[in-house]
């Protein structure tokens, strides 16, 4: 079917027949598609397609939710195109945990804080990445299961390895690691292309 095969023609159409709101719905599908194939750099000219269009809606909770899901789809796909230390990728991110915070939304605001995460470790500004670390962790308590605690407690591992603080390092890796099971499922609405368990070593 042309909808799941080929979502940027739908979203094309959508687009010259005025329906933006439409639009950018099938542009975020087919650049979530573009990601499964790893073709990064056309995920994300899709996906900013569709927070262009996002941007002409009214303002509201449908608008809010729809930036947000490109956001955070889009804030992945640069750091793998353009680099975790990329500006781009801050200002994507950061964008996404304001709206996750006037929208409620945690698991959300779980990505968009990794994406903030990675860009200042990467960086090596690891105040901002400890204190990022830290409220992860505290999140990630909230949200139970065993997928959120091995990210947090590997983001909070990175910082201390980085500082040479070994022992206190190894002991959030090791908590990581006893959480993994090697049967990991993605939660829904999030989107990361990497395996914690693996991660954790």
């Amino acid at each position: 079917e042309l909808v799941e095969a080929e979502p940027e023609v739908i979203a094309r159409h959508s687009e010259l027949a005025g329906k933006a709101q439409k639009a950018s719905t099938y542009y975020e599908r087919a650049g979530r598609r573009a990601i499964d194939r790893s073709a990064h750099t056309e995920a994300a000219a899709q996906l900013q397609r569709g927070l262009d269009l996002v941007a002409t809606l009214d303002e509201g909770p449908d608008r809010r939710h729809q930036e947000l899901s490109l956001l955070n789809a889009l804030g992945t796909v640069l750091l793998a195109a353009r680099g975790y230390a990329n500006r781009e990728v801050e200002l994507c991110h950061e964008r996404a945990r304001l709206l996750c915070r006037e929208i409620g939304d945690s698991a959300q605001l779980f990505q968009s804080l990794s994406g903030l995460f990675l860009f200042y470790v990467t960086r090596g500004d690891l105040e901002p990445a400890s204190e990022l670390a830290a409220e992860i962790h505290r999140l990630a308590e909230r949200l139970g299961g065993n997928y959120y605690p091995q990210w947090a407690h590997l983001f909070r591992g990175m910082p201390l390895h980085y500082r040479g603080r070994w022992r206190p390092a190894l002991d959030h890796f090791e908590a990581a690691i006893a959480l993994y099971d090697g049967s990991w499922q993605l939660p829904d609405g999030l989107f990361v292309e990497t395996d914690p368990g693996l991660a954790c070593r």
